[in-house]
Parts: C-alpha cells; structure tokens; sequence
C-alpha cells in the first residue's frame, strides 16, 4: 500500500489554479511515488503520477509491477460510457487487436465475464473516455498522449475473493483505473507461463499525465475538448503538457 509522506499545495503564478502534490513511498516495492494534481478555476484538472525505485541496482530483487496507474471511486450514476480507444472488446498489452475508435457502452458491459472472477474489462491505447449519468453530465478524461483504463462495480477484494461471478457483491460504486499500463495476461504455451519480456512492466523510472475535466448535459466529450485552452502560465505549470486534448475523429460503435 501507498504511504503518504508530504502534501504540498502551491498557487500557480497567473493565479488561475494551485498545485497539490502528495508524495509517498511503497515499502512492499521499496519505491517512492509522487501523485501532482493541477486544478484550474474552470474545473479542469491535470493529474501526473511519478513512480521510481529507490535502489535502481537492485530492483531485480523485486518482481516487475502487474499494474502502473490511480484508482478511483465514482457514483453509480454515471455508468454511460464513451471512449475513444481500442475495442469494443477488452485489451491488454500483446492482446491489442481490436481497432481504434469511438465506442459506446456501459461499465456493465465493459465487464468481461469468466469462469473464475479475475481482472478483466481493461481498454488500452485511449485517447479520452467519458462516464456521465442518464442525462449526459458526467466526467471526461484525456490521455496525454493515451492510457489504459477499466471500471467495474466491483473493488479488487470481493474479486479476489470470489470463485464464481454469483459469489461478488455488486457495490453502489464505480471502481475506476486509470492506468499507464498493466502487464501482459501470458497464457502463450501455458496460463502458468508469465507474458514475454515486451509485455511486461518494468521496475524502473516511470511517469503519465491525464486530465480531468467535467461534462454537463449540454456538452459532450468533442465539444468539451473543443473548448478554449487554459491560460498559458498555467499551462506551463504542468511542464509541457498540451495545451489541451486533440479531437479524436472515428466512427461511434456500440459496446457489448
């Protein structure tokens, strides 16, 4: 588990947001994690996470991480989701052969049903996903460039803990991952077998932007990422990160 060590807030020099920064360290890894989000007045917000071994030497003590990445919880509510990625199936990395574009579902029909519950329903090379409610105000996020990310109502727990999908509480909440990337699922001559080298993570230096920004009924996902960039001292604050999301052109398609 992440143990937070310092919090640090700082305005932005044009006055139009204020950083907080939380950095903290993962004993069980021995690794140091910083989480820095932007927030700016219009409601937008730039999310960068840093993750870093401490001993770089010895980091082959260490098993390669099985996932980089932030959760998230959200209200059941915004269950609609649309995304510009890979699918509409599932994807991992050495399973991307779903195609690019924009697709149309649910959380329940991002989930992929197994005999024996396990990770599943992950989406990968996004460029932005949006969740929102029946009426369309929700929540949008946007890669810089992309991510991979999976909700469920279901937490990690009740997965791991159950043999069979009837055996899971369905909770009142979305469990959101936005990630920069999970390892491989393997399975290439056994399913004891680990994913080749190309798609496992590596135990070094890694980080990833995405940003947050809000919906409301009348604006969905393109116009929102049409709207006005920021102010330019406040885009500098977040070290380079483009001034705002491109427009992802493709075809709607519906999920499962």
């Amino acid at each position: 588990d992440w143990s937070v060590d310092t919090c640090t807030v700082t305005p932005l020099e044009d006055q139009r947001g204020v950083q907080v920064e939380f950095a903290g360290s993962l004993p069980a890894v021995d690794a140091q994690t910083t989480v820095r989000y932007t927030l700016f007045g219009n409601g937008e917000a730039v999310v960068k996470m840093s993750y870093a071994p401490n001993n770089p030497k010895a980091v082959k003590t260490f098993k390669a991480p099985m996932r980089i990445g932030l959760r998230a919880m959200m209200p059941k509510t915004l269950d609609q989701v649309r995304y510009y990625g890979r699918g509409p199936e599932e994807t991992y990395s050495g399973r991307t052969f779903e195609p690019l574009g924009i697709f149309e579902t649910t959380v329940d029909g991002l989930w992929h049903d197994y005999p024996r519950p396990q990770e599943n329903g992950a989406r990968s090379d996004t460029r932005w996903v949006s969740f929102t409610d029946q009426n369309g105000a929700g929540i949008l996020f946007g890669g810089e460039p992309t991510f991979m990310f999976g909700a469920k109502f279901y937490d990690r727990e009740t997965i791991r803990n159950s043999a069979y999908a009837f055996e899971m509480t369905r909770s009142d909440r979305i469990f959101l991952n936005i990630d920069y990337g999970q390892m491989g699922v393997g399975g290439i001559t056994s399913w004891k077998d680990i994913p080749h080298v190309a798609y496992r993570l590596k135990n070094q230096p890694t980080g990833y932007y995405f940003r947050m920004a809000p919906l409301s009924e009348k604006q969905n996902a393109e116009r929102r990422l049409q709207s006005r960039p920021i102010g330019k001292a406040s885009v500098e604050a977040v070290s380079a990160v483009p001034t705002r999301m491109k427009i992802a052109q493709g075809q709607v398609s519906s999920g499962r």
